[in-house]
């Protein structure tokens, strides 16, 4: 029986030998046992409510600060596009209207001398060909 009790013990504690060889810590680290429950944060790390957020969780306050600075870039980049493109629909609206009567004129022009090429081909002499106007 005691020699039982001495294999017992011995395979135990080799077995207690090889799992404390098992674990290991990078050069320069310290291990830490934790407990149920216990967590392992940085210093900075700040509490929330655990009904601060919704069912889908939380977002880490940097990334969150990150995606507001993001948000803002893209308002701004929209916000002068929008100033970009409510100037071009200005200035195309005055284009518009300038060519508009800019083609009137030119319709005008082209009646003048449609009516002044008719004048001289029905006249029938120098004089009747230089009092069209």
């Amino acid at each position: 029986m005691l020699r039982l009790s001495l294999i017992f013990v011995g395979v135990a504690l080799f077995a207690t030998e090889i799992a404390a060889q098992s674990f290991s810590c990078p050069i320069g680290r310290n291990p830490s046992c934790l407990g149920y429950g216990d967590k392992v944060v940085s210093g900075d790390a700040q509490c929330f409510d655990s009904f601060a957020c919704d069912f889908s969780g939380f977002i880490c306050k940097s990334k969150f600060n990150e995606a507001v600075n993001e948000y803002e870039e893209l308002r701004k980049k929209f916000n002068t596009l929008v100033e970009v493109a409510n100037s071009c629909s200005a200035d195309l609206s005055a284009i518009s209207a300038s060519l508009g009567s800019e083609q009137q004129r030119a319709a005008g022009l082209q009646d003048d001398i449609d009516r002044l090429k008719r004048c001289v081909q029905n006249a029938t002499s120098i004089e009747d060909a230089q009092s069209c106007r």
